[in-house]
């Protein structure tokens, strides 16, 4: 099974954000509101969306073989055994090493600098401003607000809506290789259904067949 025909999935990689839990400021419930709301204002079926969205609260992240990752984000800091430890770079190499082509998005509110940050930018990590935040703050944006910022140029914005524009337009980019691939699976499914019927009918025209014959058979 190749990576097209597998099953394309947005992954969020947060032991706080893929949970609910009272105890955190945000949590999980706010991660799917924010993305069904992006998702609704793309013209997308959230629902169908989020189908393809699977959260990851440990460390040691285990990916189903018919999935690819197509996008991920990923955080630094987890509880292991009642501590925690900055694991980021440990799951950012697990990643591009099973999935290549993914785009690995650094949604922690650790900022990396220096030899740090070299390490993953080398690794094609994606930085944007506030990634974590946005993640579960862009429940209420308009519909209007979103396409104008999933179009925009970052250089063009003001620095308080470049950190919006980035999840989004990351979100778009999935949402659109999703889309396809659903397309894709709805065509695979209709001519399924057609060689399907096909079979059948050129099966009851050999037994009409048989049939006709056994009946000139019988007839002589």
């Amino acid at each position: 099974m190749t990576s097209d025909t597998k099953k394309p999935v947005i992954a969020i990689i947060d032991d706080q954000l893929a949970v609910e839990d009272e105890n955190f400021s945000y949590s999980k419930a706010d991660v799917i509101k924010t993305l069904r709301n992006i998702a609704t204002g793309l013209g997308y079926d959230a629902e169908a969306m989020l189908a393809h969205v699977r959260f990851f609260e440990h460390p040691k992240v285990r990916f189903p073989a018919d999935q690819n990752i197509i996008l991920a984000f990923v955080d630094n800091n987890f509880a292991v055994d009642g501590r925690w430890v900055k694991v980021g770079n440990q799951i950012v190499q697990g990643l591009r090493y099973s999935f290549p082509l993914a785009e690995i998005v650094w949604a922690s509110t650790d900022n990396l600098e220096g030899a740090a940050r070299s390490e993953m930018e080398a690794q094609s990590v994606l930085f944007g401003d506030s990634v974590k935040v946005n993640l579960v703050n862009l429940q209420t944006i308009s519909s209007e607000g979103i396409i104008a910022l999933a179009n925009s140029e970052s250089n063009a914005l003001h620095p308080s809506e470049r950190g919006a524009a980035f999840v989004i337009q990351r979100y778009k980019r999935a949402f659109e290789v999703i889309a396809a691939y659903q397309c894709q699976s709805v065509a695979d499914d209709k001519k399924g259904e057609s060689r399907s019927a096909l079979d059948m009918a050129r099966r009851g025209g050999q037994e009409t067949q048989r049939n006709s014959a056994e009946g000139m058979q019988g007839g002589l």
